[in-house]
Formats: C-alpha cells, sequence, structure tokens
C-alpha cells in the first residue's frame, strides 16, 4: 500500500478529530461527571470510589501487550477497529443500570463493563497514538495535538451544559435515575457515530512489522531503558503523572458533597477551563514547535498547580467565592493542560530513541494508566483514614494541597533529561517574559494583512518589541514577494534572530544570491553565527559594492579569523575606497597580528575614512610599526583627519611624542578633532580616563567640579579658573604649569592648544597628589 500523500493525510487528521470529538461526548456522557453521579449514588465510601475510578487506569498496563500485538499487524486501521468497537459496545449495559432495583448487583455490574471496556481501548490505544504520530510531520506535533486536546476539551465543555442541566431538572423532578439511563444512552449513540468517522479514515500500513514470540516482544520493551535520557524521562513521567491524577475524582466529590455546587455550576466551572484550554491551544502548539516540549511541559506543569491550589481556599456556603476562586483556578488549569498534554506526548517521541519509539509509547502509556489508578486509590485511603482525624473538608484541602505541591516539584525533575530538539529551559523563560502587547499585536497584523505597507510596519514594530519569538515567522519573510517586507524582515532579524534566522540567511546567500542585500548581510553578522562565515567571505568578492561592504562590515562582528586573509585582501581592493575602510575595521575588531603591515600601509590611503579607521586599529591594537609612520604623518600638512593619528600616536609612541601631538591639537579647527588630540596627549601622561571622564560633564557638572577644586586651598587655581572663564585660556594654563612641579604640565603650557585647560586641571590635581 502506498505511503498517503498530504492531501490523504489532511483527510486521515480531519476524521480522526471528529471521531475524537464524537468519542469526546461519549467519555463525558457515560464515563464522566455524570457516571461519578452514579457512583455516587451507589456508595459513600471513598474506596471503593476511589477504586471504580481507579480501575480503568490500572489496566492500562495492557497497552503494552497491545502495543506488542499492534506491531505485529500490518494494517493500523483494522486492529485498531476491533478495540475501538468492543470500547463502545461493553457500555451498553450500563444505560440499563440506574433503572434496575436496588437489589440487584448494579455495583458488580458496573465493575465488570469498566473493566472490559478497559480492556478492549488499552489493547488498541497505543497503536492508535502511534498511527497518528506517523502521520502528523513531525515539525506540526505540537500545532496538531494542541488543537487536538484543546477541541477534545472545548467539545466535552459543550456537552456538558444541557446535559447538567437536564441531569439537575431529572433531579429536581425525582427521576435521578431515568435522566441518568438517557444520558448514558445518549452518550452510547454518539459513541457508534465517532466509530463511523473512525471506518471513513483512510487504511494505512506499517514499513514494517514484528516478528519474534511475545516473550522477545515482551524483552524488547526494555529496550527504551539502554538511553539514559530515557531512563530519566520515565522516572519524570512517574512523578508527574502522580501529581496531575492524586486529585483523582475527589474534585468533583468535594464539589458536590461539602461546597454543595450543582452538576451545572461544576459544568459552568469547567467551561472556563475549556475556554482557557481553546484560547491557548494555538499558543502552546507554536511554542512547542518553536521552542521544543520540554521548556512548555516545564511552564505548563508548573501552571497546573494553581488548579487543585484553587480547591483548597474554598469554603463550605462561601458561594460567590468559591466561584471566584474556582473559576480563577480552572482557567489556570485550562491554559496549562493544552501545554501538559500535547507535550508531554510529543516530548516522548523526541527523548526516545527513533527505533525505540513504539515501545516508548507503550510504556509510558502504561506507566501514565498504572500510576493514574494507584495513586488515587492512596488518596482515597488517606481520606477514609483522615475522617477519623479531621473534618471531611479538611482531609479534602491537606489532598489538594500536596496534590498543587507536587505539580510544582514534579516540573523539577525535567532538568535531568536530554532533549537534541529543545531550546534550554532559561532561554525560553528569558524569551518569553520579554513579550510585549505591541509585539503580539503586530503579529497577529502580520498574519493578517495583505498588503506590503502594512506587513512592513507590523515587521517593524516586531523589531522594535524584541519579539524573539516571531523568529520563524520572520525567516519566512526573507522569500518574500515584496523586496520591501523582505528587506524589513532582515533588518528586524538584525535584533531577534538567532540560529534559525542564521541558517535561513546562510542559505539564501548560497541558493538565491539575486534576493541577498545589506539588510540580510548585516542580519548575517548580527546571529552571531561562525557558520555564517564562510556565505559572507564569498560575499566579499560580490559584484556589488554595497554587499562587499556589508560582509566586510558582518565578517568584523562575528570576528571569525578564518576571514582574516579574505579581509587583507579586501582591504587592499584599489577602485573601493569604503570596501577598505570596511574591512580595516573587521580587521580591527578580529585584532591579529598578521594585519599590521595592511593597517600600516593605509595610514597614507588617500581617502581621509580610510586613514582614520587605519589609526583607529593602529593604535586599538597597539601596532607599534606604526609609530614612525603617524610621526611622519603629523610633521607634513594635516586636516582634522589627523586628529585620530594623533590619538594612535599617543598609544604607540614614546613621552617625547607628547609635543608633536599638542602641535597637531593646536592645527585642528573644530573641538572634537583637538579634544581627541588631547586624548591622545593625556594617553602619554597617563591621566586619559581622568581627563575622559572630565570632558564628557555638562557644564553645569563641568563648574560645580572646578569650583570645588578651588576651595582645595590654593589660591593660584582660583585665580586661573577665573582666568579660563575670562576667556584667557593660555594664561590659566601656565600659571598651573609654573606653580606646580610637572613636566607634562610645562609641556602643555609651552603648547597652548585650545580647549587644553581641562587636561591642565587633571594634571595640577595629578602633581598635587
Amino acid at each position: 500500500m502506498a505511503e498517503p500523500n498530504r492531501l490523504e493525510r489532511y483527510h486521515a487528521l480531519r476524521n480522526a478529530n471528529l471521531d475524537m470529538a464524537f468519542a469526546t461526548v461519549f467519555g463525558a456522557l457515560v464515563a464522566g461527571s455524570f457516571l461519578q453521579e452514579f457512583i455516587r449514588q451507589l456508595t459513600s465510601d471513598d474506596r471503593i470510589r476511589a477504586w471504580l475510578s481507579a480501575l480503568p487506569a490500572i489496566l492500562g498496563i495492557l497497552m503494552i501487550p497491545g502495543s506488542i500485538l499492534g506491531e505485529r499487524q500490518k494494517n493500523y486501521k483494522s486492529f485498531v477497529a476491533v478495540g475501538g468497537l468492543l470500547w463502545r459496545l461493553f457500555w451498553i449495559p450500563v444505560i440499563f443500570l440506574p433503572l434496575l432495583p436496588p437489589s440487584w448487583p448494579r455495583l458488580e455490574i458496573l465493575f465488570a463493563c469498566i473493566v472490559l471496556q478497559a480492556v478492549s481501548i488499552f489493547t488498541i490505544n497505543a497503536t492508535y497514538n502511534q498511527w497518528l504520530s506517523q502521520l502528523v510531520p513531525e515539525s506540526h506535533r505540537g500545532w496538531y495535538f494542541s488543537r487536538r486536546f484543546a477541541l477534545g476539551i472545548v467539545v466535552g465543555a459543550a456537552v456538558g451544559f444541557p446535559t447538567s442541566l437536564f441531569a439537575d431538572a431529572m433531579r429536581d423532578s425525582g427521576m435521578t435515575n431515568a435522566g441518568l439511563s438517557i444520558i448514558f444512552a445518549v452518550g452510547v449513540i454518539c459513541g457508534l457515530i465517532s466509530f463511523i468517522f473512525y471506518l471513513r479514515m483512510p487504511s494505512t500500513e506499517r514499513t514494517s512489522v514484528a516478528s519474534g514470540t511475545m516473550t522477545e516482544s515482551l524483552r524488547s520493551l526494555g529496550a527504551p531503558f539502554s538511553h539514559k535520557p530515557f531512563r530519566r524521562l520515565f522516572t519524570f513521567l512517574v512523578v508527574f503523572t502522580v501529581a496531575q491524577v492524586i486529585g483523582g475524582p475527589f474534585f468533583f466529590y468535594y464539589g458536590r458533597e461539602v461546597l454543595d455546587l450543582r452538576l451545572i455550576d461544576l459544568t459552568i466551572i469547567g467551561s472556563f477551563m475549556a475556554a482557557a484550554s481553546l484560547a491557548s491551544a494555538p499558543m502552546w502548539g507554536f511554542l512547542s514547535d518553536k521552542y521544543g516540549n520540554k521548556p512548555v511541559l516545564f511552564v505548563s506543569g508548573a501552571l497546573l498547580a494553581v488548579g487543585p491550589l484553587a480547591w483548597t481556599i474554598t469554603s463550605p456556603g462561601a458561594y460567590v467565592w468559591n466561584y471566584t476562586v474556582l473559576i480563577l483556578g480552572h482557567v489556570a488549569a485550562g491554559l496549562a493542560w493544552t501545554g501538559v498534554q500535547s507535550g508531554q506526548f510529543s516530548f516522548t517521541l523526541a527523548v526516545a530513541k527513533p527505533q525505540h519509539r513504539a515501545q516508548a509509547i507503550g510504556l509510558t502509556q502504561a506507566l501514565g494508566a498504572v500510576v493514574g489508578g494507584l495513586a488515587p486509590m492512596a488518596s482515597g485511603v488517606w481520606l477514609e483514614f483522615s475522617k477519623g482525624m479531621f473534618d471531611e473538608p479538611t482531609g479534602y484541602t491537606v489532598l489538594f494541597a500536596v496534590n498543587s505541591l507536587l505539580r510544582v516539584v514534579s516540573v523539577l525533575f525535567l532538568f535531568g533529561i536530554v532533549d537534541p530538539t529543545s531550546h534550554s529551559i532559561r532561554t525560553f523563560i528569558k524569551q518569553v517574559a520579554s513579550v510585549r502587547p505591541t509585539g503580539v499585536l503586530a503579529m497577529k497584523k502580520l498574519s493578517q494583512s495583505g498588503e506590503a505597507a502594512e506587513r512592513q510596519l507590523a515587521i517593524q514594530r516586531i523589531g522594535e518589541a524584541g519579539m524573539t519569538l516571531a523568529e520563524s515567522e520572520l525567516v519566512k519573510l526573507l522569500t518574500d514577494p515584496s523586496p520591501r517586507v523582505r528587506r524589513e524582515a532582515a533588518v528586524a532579524l538584525s535584533t531577534v534572530g538567532g540560529k534559525e534566522a542564521a541558517g535561513a540567511l546562510i542559505d539564501l546567500v548560497e541558493s538565491h544570491p539575486y534576493l541577498v542585500e545589506e539588510e540580510m548581510v548585516d542580519a548575517l553578522g548580527a546571529s552571531g553565527d561562525p557558520a555564517a562565515a564562510d556565505a559572507l567571505i564569498k560575499l566579499l568578492e560580490n559584484p556589488s559594492s554595497a554587499l562587499r561592504r556589508a560582509s566586510a562590515r558582518s565578517l568584523g562582528r562575528l570576528g571569525d579569523e578564518r576571514a582574516l586573509e579574505s579581509l587583507i585582501a579586501a582591504a587592499n581592493h584599489p577602485g573601493d575606497a569604503e570596501l577598505r575602510r570596511a574591512s580595516i575595521q573587521a580587521l580591527r575588531t578580529i585584532g591579529n597580528a598578521m594585519c599590521e603591515e595592511v593597517l600600516v600601509k593605509h595610514l597614507e590611503d588617500p581617502y581621509p575614512s580610510v586613514r582614520i579607521a587605519a589609526a583607529e586599529a593602529v593604535a586599538e591594537l597597539n601596532l607599534r610599526g606604526g609609530t614612525q609612520t603617524l610621526r611622519n604623518l603629523l610633521q607634513n600638512e594635516v586636516d582634522d583627519s589627523a586628529a585620530e593619528f594623533a590619538y594612535a600616536l599617543g598609544r604607540v609612541g614614546n613621552d617625547e611624542d607628547a609635543a608633536l601631538i599638542l602641535e597637531t591639537a593646536n592645527r585642528m579647527t573644530t573641538v572634537t578633532a583637538r579634544r581627541r588630540c588631547l586624548l591622545g596627549a593625556a594617553v602619554r601622561f597617563g591621566v586619559e580616563a581622568e581627563f575622559y571622564r572630565l570632558i564628557l560633564q555638562d557644564s553645569m557638572a563641568l563648574d560645580k567640579e572646578l569650583v570645588q577644586i578651588a576651595r582645595g586651598g590654593d589660591p593660584i587655581f582660583t585665580t586661573a579658573l577665573t582666568k579660563f572663564h575670562q576667556g584667557q585660556e593660555a594664561e590659566a594654563i601656565r600659571m598651573l604649569a609654573e606653580r606646580a612641579n610637572s613636566p607634562a604640565l610645562s609641556a602643555l603650557a609651552k603648547a597652548a592648544p585650545r580647549d587644553g585647560f581641562l587636561l591642565a586641571v587633571v594634571l595640577w590635581q595629578t602633581a598635587s597628589q
């Protein structure tokens, strides 16, 4: 049988969801709150109640032999169909149980039906889930399963409203049992309808069928445990499942018997959980597909703690208060459950080795079933025991508090599990915490707008908001039909891009060079990914001068020494001064001794911008091979670009060069150029940091500091300060030099450069110490 194509997969998954929707109605009516209501009438013993609720879960151990049997079947559909049909049929006797007289063994019949239906469904459950996982592309599992789970919750809540109203009305009329019988009958009918949709799913066959004896197959179940991450996953799932189900059915019984809530009350409260699940499904699916399942499980699992915590602060008789806190708790639970259910299954698939996934699914689901059964039973024993210690509400409250605490503790076990498909939990929390409403609104606008200008504006806002969650959406826009949108997406990725963006940009450069623009090259440099170096090196030879320059800038940002030779060659490009400048700046950033020759050479480049870049590099890298060249240049006719030469000479020269640097300052025509020269002199005098701090002061702060220095006691400084404010700067410097025993001050006074008084102040303070 041929592998299903995309359209066939779509129809299969659509029918699977319709099957699940009607099966959810079936389960909600025959095995949900209404079955618990019937059990409540049959017995008041919490241990029996827990046993009846836990029994199906305990029988989940049958998923292990069921998964083995399933692996021996070539056709998924035919194998699952048998158990699925029996699962529905074994609920038919339950329709009539409420109508039977109390003298009949109703509890025993219910017990038998529960056992038989559980055996039927658990035998085929692992195979059915494996079938679905094969139909859903790995990249969309989070998206699909989050929506599937949310759909189930919403359908269950929707059917709960009219059914609860009907059940309460029948109870008020004294016809509770007849009402329950009708509800069970409708449930079974919906179950049969769901089976019809199941039969419409296309038949799918395994690529390979397991062989060997049953004993060998049972032994093979231990194969996943040879993988350390799976062992840790298994431990996590034990604790996590206990934390999820330890409250068991007792929230329902507490609500009905202690808080005196009606079925419709519980349904209304549950509807808020359904609404939250529906609203959060796209979010959890998106987060799972983008960041992986581990961080999603951590956050959603921790959020689950709010659910039982809300029950602990309820109080019998406080109707409005109870409604309020339970609604808030159920909203939190709804937000969390979708993330947990979509993430837990996919997490198992991600952690287990591909060849062990079938066994892993069976093991983890069997584990969930067994632990999910034993934990509520333990809770039932606790509640019966606590009746001799506390009043009834206190016993429930203690149980719910422990349930909440366990949910918080359980997610800590995730830290030891290695999942290669997931980002770190810290990265996830950091990026999600940075989300802002403006970014979310911009993402929504981006997905809805068909106008290039509107999309461009939305992308700008995403970048401004630092919306890292939008990286995948922005990556897709790198090949948008609109050049404006492509450029804007690249600009935004410079801010929010990561490895995904880097990979896409590298692919774009290599596969679609005609689409590459400056903004994309800049974004590639901003990614910081070393893998981008090779693609950027190739761009240094691109016919476009703009792309060559952008490539040089980006290579500088990467700081990868593999680019040194190519950048040196680009720095010698005879016809592109801006490329030479960008390459020299990149060489400065990388900082390697092998680039000294080319940097010193370009101190004499005909273009000022290139000379300045070379001088800056010589200074920063302390390249003393350029000292004599700098001296020669400063002794000739210069313009304001020579200020960078003066500073560089201050860095690589000696104390005798201070006079030449100060002389150069006198030849500068702008304040900025003179101050740069004076900073070079300050380097030689050993006071650069102090002088730099002083010249950055605003006028009021500077005057305040100078006055405080004047109050230090020496009248000469006060007189010099007065001269300075009167415009006699050279005289002020001379007075300080004559008073202090400082060769540096004397040299400064001899040159008497404009704007030199603040340097004189720093040298005065140094000499006075």
